[in-house]
């Protein structure tokens, strides 16, 4: 192929890599399918179990030689993969099918995982559902064993060449790639600039890992293998969600002419990192990070942030069989705790649906996001609720903690809510069990209907967050994953920045403080915007906050605000220019 082209994926991090192609066998499509006779039916079933033997092995040298580089909870998502090398059930489905189909070791694993996968289908929730890539990632390296090949890693010889001559960069062309096996490429072949896969997903243990360790990737680009060809040269433009195949000389040059300015940008804003954010004239802004996994603070901590303005704390409820219990809760919290200045962590915020399996079964019905989720999942099932709010107030003691509470929508959640706090509190208190007595509690609103019963709620609150990803969903009413309507999830709506200002205007009123911890505010598109709307506290993704507290450092409050004058009146058209002037150098 020499035409250049473009094929579309899902960034795991906005940047770009440029490398020459190299492509991974995809070991579970070679897999052949042949019959065994009767006589060698145990032989097959002993080159499965060393098979797996081999397999365990390799994770637990990978684990062995990223212990010192990688942090605890990096760590434990490789420990994921070795646990389901221990869970039987893959293995006991491939023995039983060679057992009852005189198949060969490789199809019966095939057959095994892609039984256990189809499950998973059938889940709604994004990090459960992509669990199903670690089963897929184990039966491939059992299959590469099975074919007697060296899995450490998957390179053969043209790739070791490449990496000796050390003069050209190169991105990784896959099915997929395990967390154990991205390591390894990474520690033994430091030219690899980035990867692309066809399978995986954003919440998949891979993807976590490319985010902690700024690895350029794209994933889910159907057909790559087919499409990309062995040492062509590849873009990854991580800010659009493209790869560039065989570019000409002169896209290529300009887009190392971007990435040679970006990692001077780059650099240039790890000098800001101790620099307070104010504003040219004076004002100063309260910046925070939004976490979603305890390996995130350390992101935050190497942009100088150790205030967590939310932490979510769903991913010790998402991939397991049991409810966490209430020591496993309070280890949890009291790390995130000791490790930061400041954390506000919000209580469950999960459907029925996306539960463990041992509340699953108890009866609760599959929900959508306007169903029994979030708060009221959690009133409804206050055993579940008090569990994760004993576990809190014990971990209280070690740090700085306040408390938010998701999608309250009316008064009597919250008096509900106080009662079962006040309740728990007299508990630990005849316990002699020692916690804060002073816990800032605070909303999370999303709901719009709520933002008008604020003077009714605000004697039952310390603080409010604005949920901007959900406000626009439901004053929308637009479900932002429907790919037929997800163009109408305007994030430039005047009547949802009028409902935000009522929030600001609410909280300069009865001065209760008021973040915006959605995906809004990261936006550099916006941020100017809401610091002229009077906004002065943020909480977003680490890797937004050097470059928004950059656009803080360049701004004026008094000329933002003047050039916003009469916004609310403004067309669609017309407040899109206001946006444009006020991002213009």
């Amino acid at each position: 192929m020499s035409s250049t082209y473009i094929l579309f994926g899902s960034p795991i991090i906005n940047q770009i890599a440029c490398g020459q192609a190299h492509l991974l066998s995809h070991a579970t499509l070679e897999a052949s399918h042949y019959n065994v006779l009767p006589k060698y039916i145990d032989k097959e079933i002993n080159r499965l179990n060393t098979a797996k033997e081999q397999v365990v092995a390799d994770i637990n040298q990978s684990l062995i030689e990223n212990k010192q580089s990688l942090p605890e909870e990096l760590f434990s998502i490789i420990e994921v993969q070795k646990l389901i090398m221990h869970d039987s059930k893959i293995f006991n489905i491939a023995k039983q099918k060679i057992l009852d189909n005189n198949c060969n070791a490789e199809y019966a694993v095939v057959i095994a995982m892609e039984q256990i996968v189809s499950a998973f289908d059938n889940i709604e929730d994004s990090y459960l559902k992509e669990r199903k890539f670690d089963i897929k990632q184990i039966a491939e390296r059992i299959i590469i064993k099975l074919h007697k090949s060296e899995y450490k890693p998957r390179i053969d010889k043209k790739l070791k060449s490449k990496s000796r001559s050390g003069n050209s960069p190169m991105i990784i062309i896959a099915h997929d790639i395990a967390p154990a096996e991205l390591l390894s490429l990474q520690n033994t072949y430091p030219n690899i600039t980035g990867f692309i896969t066809e399978s995986g997903g954003s919440n998949s243990h891979t993807s976590i890992i490319a985010r902690s360790q700024e690895i350029t990737a794209i994933i889910g680009v159907a057909h790559s293998h087919k499409l990309i060809c062995e040492d062509q040269w590849v873009i990854i433009d991580g800010n659009l969600g493209i790869i560039i195949v065989n570019p000409d000389e002169n896209t290529l040059a300009e887009y190392r002419r971007i990435l040679a300015r970006n990692n001077i940008q780059k650099e240039n804003l790890q000098r800001l990192i101790n620099i307070p954010t104010k504003t040219l004239d004076n004002v100063l802004i309260n910046l925070q990070a939004n976490i979603e996994r305890p390996e995130d603070i350390n992101s935050a901590l190497k942009v100088g942030t150790k205030k967590i303005g939310l932490y979510r704390t769903e991913y010790m409820f998402l991939g397991e069989k049991n409810l966490p219990s209430e020591e496993l809760q309070f280890k949890n919290y009291k790390r995130i705790l000791t490790s930061t200045k400041e954390v506000c962590i919000r209580t469950l915020d999960l459907g029925a649906d996306k539960m463990p399996s041992e509340f699953a079964f108890s009866g609760a019905k599959v929900n959508t996001n306007l169903g029994l989720r979030a708060i009221r999942l959690c009133l409804a099932y206050p055993t579940i609720f008090k569990t994760q709010l004993r576990a809190l107030l014990r971990a209280s003691v070690y740090g700085n903690l306040k408390i938010i509470l998701p999608m309250i929508s009316n008064v009597q959640e919250l008096i509900r809510f106080h009662q079962l706090w006040k309740s728990i509190k007299n508990e630990l208190t005849h316990a002699n069990i020692g916690f804060s007595y002073k816990i800032p509690i605070g909303i999370m609103v999303e709901v719009p209907a709520t933002i008008f019963i604020l003077p009714q709620i605000k004697k039952y609150i310390d603080f409010v967050s604005l949920g901007t990803n959900d406000l626009f969903q439901f004053a929308l009413a637009v479900d932002r994953n429907d790919s037929e309507v997800s163009h109408l999830y305007d994030q430039q709506h005047i009547g949802v920045f009028s409902l935000i200002n009522y929030m600001i205007g609410f909280s300069k009123k009865y001065q209760i403080p008021l973040t915006v911890c959605g995906e809004l505010g990261g936006s550099p598109r916006f941020t100017k915007f809401l610091l002229a709307l009077g906004l002065r506290r943020f909480s977003m993704n680490p890797s937004q906050i050097l470059a928004f507290k950059q656009q803080v450092l360049n701004s004026s409050i008094q000329k933002l605000s003047k050039k916003i004058s009469g916004w609310k009146t403004k067309t669609p058209e017309q407040f899109e220019n206001i946006l444009n002037s006020l991002n213009q150098n």
